[in-house]
Formats: structure tokens, C-alpha cells, sequence
């Protein structure tokens, strides 16, 4: 290049290289801007015809050769020094200083670098790091240095290239996708697709700073063989505010495994007496490739060995079982199978089954079908062989010797010990009454098992409800939801024909009485035990008949067992806890149909319809069997807050702000825009009314509803200072700030050590000037070294919200 002399002034500059979220590469070129000086014009050196700017700076974001001549002195135009802006990377960065056309003949030359020599077009690399280098030419004993050069580089663009990679099945795999990458710069950004059958993240090597050492781990699901692919897209913030980016696809070839069979030997007892048929042997224990095996899924049984295959103990092949024929005897049976994979009949392994067949004695547990009347009492009601069997066959009074072990009945039950048949006296008081027996074989006396006895014993007449043997009259609790009838009353508060003392779903919202009527962590199931036959069930007698002291969740109206809305939030319990797949409309609704005319329609009653009045029916763990959509606290029909996002419910019903599916009082992301709404402020005063919440960009829609709620950065730091006293960038300029009096500002070392602190930055001079203000290795005023240091802003915006800037700057003399 030519390079013309003028009167010159060194050219100041202030770089900006890292930003806290994402990659920047500006440069302020700087002119002197005294009071001399005016009429500026900025050129390139390529078309010298076009002004760029007339400020006393300029901001450059892309290669080129830059400078600026204006009006100053007496002694006429000014320019600045040559400021060459290249990519890095060769072989963009490799810049030949050419001042050929400046050298008069009989002139000598030295640079400012003492490399460069005498070199007159000497060719230097441009790093990240500002470089001037200066030209001194002498003749006649007279020395000028030409106008300088000042170098730096960005970043150029990268280049990704697609990867192929190869592991074995179940084996995790480091990918160094990198390596045959081109130009990788040491910022920016790394992002991945998913991979259909596997798993891949990213890990930064213990460096989060720079993705050049990035790599991935990638994990194949469980037993997938085959090839699998996915993306990783490097990203960087261009220095004119562009991006840069580019994606590869990583192919993955997962090798499936050799299958591993392993047939394990078993140990089965038969006893004819309760089954003729043993669990399947393949897969109670086999392996195949580690995991359980199923036969005919992936294993079949291809041989069997059987001693003696007339014994009458076989092995199915088809089903895995050991079928025992009647007439076999007792005794030890040894059977022999092979098992191999399906897939590869070859691979193959052999177990060997021990078998024991045994025939003792089985008594069965036994209970009258029919409820006896306590008026009549009952004779030969049970006959307790009838169920009891040796041998697979039925046993007869003549062969066994029945003896009472534990007459927990206290003489109720009449049990005879000869024939087997049990009695009760007439008048007997309504009851359960239970007793223990023993029942051994006369041809075989250590031949014996033993059971219980149980016969229900209920009022004579009278309507009884509930079924529970106590007539309504005198029962506390006719339809045994634990709440007292006296507190029921006979109202009909659902409208369905059934008064509420009767009715096991007073307000027909699905949830049983006894569960709403209830505390959910508290829940307390029916014991199905009425010891003094007053129709409460003992779980709720507390100390004398208590019965079940109904909660009312949102202490107002009603108790919850007749609360349409037990939590008042503007969302019914019939929708609250059945919606499991939370699109604001219930799963499970009402048929209106109740098959055992208990209150509660079939819809809820499980797969027994007809099951009568079981008081809280498939809610065996109570309020807990209902929808919880925030898995926390209560289930949603008691929950205010029913997705845990500081919104209540009664706030955010009747919106669906991202038109997802999902009602906002369900949806932790209401606006869908990737941030949850409790991230987004919707209710710093924590009374959970989002009338504070925050509107960052002041549109009328608070964040956590709007999708787009970005906001300029306020403040800016210029992160170069150069403290030298010529007037330019001598102190930390950073713009913005002059806005937000409320504001501190500190100054940390590398080390993290506090170097410098203010607050109202700039108000009363105070500004930075590369000076400590007292720390620990330097003393107090003086002046910082040259190098890299981190700041902290802290300010109060305008609207009165708290904010923290972080970064770094570097000071240069």
C-alpha cells in the first residue's frame, strides 16, 4: 500500500472483545478531539472517495484499512494513523506493511518492532491483541516516522464438518467433533439436536469459556443397535452484530451385541394338593443379555431331558411350566431343558430342574355366604371340609380329626368336631364372629394345616343400608362414610334422590364423602371393624363415636364433601381432580348411572359397579388418588396454586395465553416462551396476584404473558482504559449509567481481590482512572498495573427494580 506522511496524531483506540452473552469484535477508532481539531472525515483506504463518518471516532466492524484527516493547526490537515482490521486466522491475517513509495533513495529504515529490521514491506501476523507498528525513516542525519500502523484481527467464519463415530451397544462414546473442524474460534456458542435413539451432552471440558475443547458424550438407549444421528450447530455474535454459524450431523453406528442365553437351574415344590402346575422356569430367572428372559419373546426351549417321561412331572416346552399328573407320586423329579435365543438358534444354554412333589393337607379359610339373623340363629351353616382338600381330592370327616385351636368366638360358634358342620344359637347378637381350627389326617397325624372360621350375624329386620348387619335405626352412620348421620342429615344436597346421610358423593363431584370429608396428608381409610355394632366404623369412633370432623379447605360455604369448589378457585372439583391430562376439561365424567344406588355414579366405582357401599370406594390412599398437576402440597381441588407458579388459580382460569392446550392455571409456561412463568416475575410481593407483575418492555402485558418482552441493555462499558494522561480514555467510560444515580460500581483484580469501589458513579468525579482505592497488594492510589479486570454495576432502574451488569475491562498505557 502507499502510505502519504501528514502531520499525525497516534491513533487511541477502545476494543471490545467479549460481552457477557455472546461474542462482539468492535472497535472505536478515536482521533484527537481537543479543541483544535474539527471537520473530521473517516475513509478506507480502498475508496478513498466515500466519508464513512465526521465524528472524532468511528466504530469498525469488518476488515479494511481505516484512518481520518481533519482540520487542526496552523499547519493544516491532520490525519490519523492506519488502523488494519483483518480476519484472524491465516491466511487472512498475514498483513504486509508496504511503505515502498515512502524510502527516498539514500534513506535508512527501522521499525518500532526491532523483528521487522529494515524490511520496507515487512509482513506481520494480526492477532486479537492491538499491535502498532511504526516506521522511522533517517537521511542526512534526520530521522521522521511515518504515520503508524495499529493491526488487530477478528474472528472469521468458521467451518464445521460432519462426523462419523462407531461404538458398541450399551457402550457410551466420547465424540471429539471438533477435531476435523476448521478455523474453531476460543468464543461462541455450541448447541445439539437430539438423537432419536440415544442421548448426547455436551461437555465443556472443564473450561465454560471456550467451546474449542468442547466434546460430546453420547449414550445409546438400552439394547438399540443400528445408526443413529443427530446436529451440532457452533454460533458467534459477528462483530457487526451478524451471526455467524454453521451445523454438522454426527452419524452414530451402534454394533449390536452378541446375545448371552443363561438357562439358571431351578429348585419347584408341587403340592398337589393346592396346584398341578408350577410358575414358568424360563422366566422366573433366565437371562437373556442380562436382562430377564421371555420365552417365546426371545428364547425358546429347544430340547428337554426327562429321565423317565411316564412319571407323570413333565416340562411344557411351550410354556415353561411343570404340569404334575394326579396319579404322580411324591417325590424328587430331576428335568433337564435347553434354551436358546430366537434369533440366533446356536447360542444356547442348559439348566436342569429339581422338583418336589409333595401332597399335604390344605384347609381352607371359610365364611358363611348367607348373613345369619340373630333371631333364628342358624344350624349346619358352614361345613368347614367342604374346602379342604388332600391330595387333590376332597377330604371326608372319617379320615381327619378336627380339634379348636383359638375360639375367638367365645362359644358362639358350635363348631362340630366330628362332622365338621358349625351352628349358632338363636337370639346370638348381631356380630363377626371368628374362630381357629386344625384339621390333621387320622392315616397321618404331622399331616395337618390349619384356617379360620368366620360367620357374619346380623339384625333380623329392618332396612339396613350400608349392609354392615346394623339396621338403619339404630346404625350412627347409614351409609358408613364415617360422618355421622346426625351431621349428614336427610337433605339432598346433589339432587339425585339419595339424602346425604345415604349418600357415599353428596355434592356428585366423583370424590367420595369420606375422602373430601377428610385432610389429605391425614387420610384415614375405613378399617372395616365395628366392634361395640353401633354402625361407625372403628377407624372414626375416636373417643366415643366421634365420626369424621369434615374439613372445609377454603374455610368459607361449605364443608369440602359439599362444596362444589372445596378450594374456591374458580375450577370445580369435578374438573380439579379429574384432569389428568390437564386441558381444563375433567377425564372422567359423570354417567349418571349408579348400578348399587350408593350416590356415587359407576364412572368413578372402578371396575365393580355393584360393589355397594365401600365407603370410599378406589380411594385407598384418600384425596391422594385425585389429579396433583404440581405434584406438591394438595391435589389440585384443594390447591390454590394448582402449577406452582406464585399465580393463583382464580387468576389465570379462563386463559390459555399460548393457545398449547394447556389452561394457563396448569401451564408452568403460560406464554410458551421457553422460561417458566415463576422466572418471570409475576408476583414479587408473594401474595400470589399478579398485579406486580413485571412488563419489561412496558407494553401493557406483564412477562410472564408475553412471548416477546425483550429489553435494550441500558448501560454499556467501554472496555478499554488507558490511563496515560493524553486525554483520551483516561477514565472508564461507560455510557447509560448517568441515568440510574443509584448505582455501585466495583473494580475486582483477576485474583477476585476488591481493587476499587464508588457509588453514583460519575456524579462528583468520581470516576475510574485505573488507580486502586486501596486493597491489599497495592497501596492505596496508586496506579493499577496493566492487564485484565472484572467489574460489577449495580443500579436501581426506573422502575425501581434491582440490576446487576458484570464484565471485564483492560487497561493499557
Amino acid at each position: 500500500m502507499r502510505i502519504t506522511v501528514y502531520k499525525y496524531h497516534f491513533l487511541t483506540t477502545i476494543v471490545s472483545l467479549l460481552c457477557m452473552f455472546g461474542a462482539t469484535a468492535q472497535f472505536r477508532l478515536q482521533a484527537p478531539n481537543s479543541t483544535d481539531e474539527s471537520n473530521y472525515r473517516w475513509y478506507e483506504a480502498s475508496d478513498t472517495s466515500t466519508v464513512l463518518g465526521t465524528n472524532s471516532f468511528y466504530d469498525v466492524y469488518i476488515p479494511g484499512v481505516y484512518f481520518a484527516v481533519y482540520d487542526g493547526t496552523a499547519c493544516g490537515h491532520n490525519a490519523t494513523t492506519y488502523f488494519i482490521v483483518t480476519y484472524c486466522g491465516a491466511p487472512h491475517d498475514q498483513v504486509t506493511l508496504n511503505i515502498a513509495d515512502n524510502i527516498n533513495p539514500g534513506a535508512t529504515l527501522n521499525w518500532s518492532d526491532p523483528a521487522l529490521g529494515n524490511n520496507i514491506s515487512p509482513v506481520v501476523t494480526a492477532t486479537e491483541s492491538i499491535e502498532t507498528y511504526i516506521a522511522t525513516v533517517t537521511k542526512a542525519g534526520n530521522s521522521k516516522n511515518l504515520p503508524s500502523f495499529t493491526v488487530v484481527c477478528l474472528y472469521e467464519m468458521f467451518d464445521l464438518i460432519d462426523d462419523n463415530v462407531v461404538t458398541d451397544e450399551n457402550v457410551p462414546l466420547n465424540i471429539n467433533m471438533l477435531d476435523n473442524d476448521i478455523a474453531i474460534p476460543l468464543v461462541g456458542t455450541i448447541s445439539l439436536s437430539s438423537p432419536t435413539d440415544g442421548n448426547a451432552i455436551l461437555n465443556n471440558n472443564g473450561t465454560p469459556g471456550n467451546p474449542s475443547d468442547d466434546f460430546i458424550v453420547y449414550t445409546p438407549n438400552p439394547g438399540f443397535s443400528g445408526t443413529d444421528t443427530f446436529t451440532y450447530t457452533f454460533t458467534l455474535i459477528n462483530s457487526d452484530n451478524t451471526t455467524m454459524e454453521d451445523t454438522a450431523t454426527i452419524t452414530v453406528t451402534v454394533n449390536p451385541a452378541p446375545d448371552v442365553v443363561d438357562a439358571v437351574d431351578d429348585t419347584v415344590n408341587i403340592n398337589k394338593s393346592i396346584s398341578l402346575t408350577s410358575v414358568n422356569v424360563v422366566n422366573d430367572n433366565d437371562l437373556f443379555n442380562g436382562v430377564a428372559a421371555v420365552l417365546g419373546s426371545n428364547v425358546s426351549i429347544t430340547n428337554v431331558v426327562d429321565s423317565d417321561s411316564s412319571d407323570g412331572v413333565t416340562l411344557d416346552p411351550s410354556t415353561g411350566e411343570i404340569n404334575v399328573d394326579p396319579s404322580a407320586l411324591p417325590g424328587n423329579y430331576l428335568i433337564e431343558y435347553t434354551l436358546c435365543s430366537i434369533l440366533d438358534p446356536t447360542i444356547c444354554d442348559t439348566a436342569i430342574i429339581n422338583i418336589t412333589v409333595d401332597a399335604t393337607l390344605v384347609a381352607g379359610d371359610d365364611i358363611n355366604s348367607t348373613p345369619v339373623n340373630t333371631s333364628d340363629g342358624g344350624k349346619d351353616i358352614v361345613n368347614i371340609l367342604d374346602n379342604d382338600v388332600y391330595d387333590t381330592q376332597p377330604i371326608a370327616a372319617a379320615d381327619v380329626n378336627i380339634s379348636i385351636i383359638n375360639d375367638n368366638s367365645a362359644g358362639i360358634i358350635l363348631l362340630n368336631t366330628t362332622t365338621g358342620f358349625a351352628d349358632i344359637a338363636p337370639g346370638t347378637p348381631a356380630g363377626t364372629y371368628t374362630l381357629d381350627y386344625q384339621v390333621c389326617l387320622i392315616s397321618d397325624p404331622t399331616n395337618c394345616d390349619t384356617a379360620t372360621l368366620t360367620i357374619q350375624v346380623n339384625h333380623s329386620a329392618g332396612l339396613d343400608t350400608d349392609g354392615d348387619g346394623i339396621e338403619d335405626v339404630v346404625d350412627l352412620d347409614d351409609d358408613n362414610d364415617g360422618i355421622l348421620d346426625i351431621l349428614e342429615g336427610n337433605a339432598d344436597s346433589d339432587g339425585d334422590g339419595i339424602a346425604d346421610s345415604l349418600d357415599l358423593d353428596s355434592d356428585d363431584d366423583g370424590i367420595p364423602d369420606n375422602v373430601e370429608a377428610q385432610s389429605t396428608q391425614e387420610y384415614i381409610a375405613p378399617s372395616g371393624i365395628d366392634t361395640d355394632n353401633d354402625g361407625l366404623d372403628d377407624a372414626y369412633e375416636g373417643s366415643g363415636n366421634e365420626g369424621i370432623d369434615p374439613v372445609n379447605t377454603d374455610n368459607t360455604d361449605l364443608p369440602d364433601y359439599l362444596d362444589d369448589d372445596s378450594d374456591n378457585d374458580g375450577v370445580s372439583d369435578a374438573i380439579e381432580a379429574w384432569d389428568f391430562n390437564m386441558d381444563g376439561i375433567a377425564d372422567n365424567i359423570l354417567l349418571g348411572i349408579d348400578a348399587d344406588n350408593d350416590g356415587l355414579d359407576d364412572a368413578f366405582e372402578g371396575n365393580n359397579t355393584a360393589d355397594g357401599y365401600d365407603s370410599n370406594d378406589e380411594f385407598d390412599t384418600g384425596a391422594l388418588n385425585t389429579n396433583n398437576s404440581d405434584s406438591l402440597d394438595e391435589p389440585d381441588f384443594r390447591d390454590t396454586d394448582d402449577d406452582n407458579d406464585s399465580v393463583n388459580t382464580l387468576f389465570e382460569t379462563g386463559l390459555d395465553t399460548n393457545n398449547d392446550g394447556t389452561p394457563d392455571y396448569l401451564d408452568v409456561d403460560d406464554d410458551g416462551d421457553g422460561i417458566i412463568t415463576l422466572n418471570e416475575h409475576p408476583d414479587d410481593n408473594t401474595d400470589r396476584n399478579p398485579s406486580d407483575a413485571w412488563d419489561t418492555d412496558a407494553d401493557g402485558t406483564p412477562d410472564y404473558l408475553d412471548p416477546n418482552n425483550s429489553q435494550q441493555d441500558e448501560v454499556f462499558v467501554y472496555q478499554l482504559l488507558t490511563p496515560n494522561g493524553d486525554g483520551d480514555n483516561d477514565i472508564l467510560i461507560i455510557e447509560g449509567l448517568q441515568d440510574f444515580p443509584q448505582n455501585t460500581v466495583r473494580i475486582f483484580n483477576r485474583w477476585g481481590v476488591l481493587v476499587w469501589e464508588t457509588k453514583s458513579y460519575g456524579t462528583v468525579s468520581n470516576y475510574f482512572e485505573g488507580r486502586s482505592s486501596g486493597r491489599i497488594t497495592i497501596k492505596e492510589k496508586e496506579m493499577l498495573p496493566v492487564g485484565t479486570y472484572y467489574y460489577v454495576i449495580e443500579y436501581i432502574d426506573n422502575n425501581n427494580r434491582s440490576k446487576q451488569k458484570a464484565g471485564y475491562i483492560y487497561i493499557n498505557r
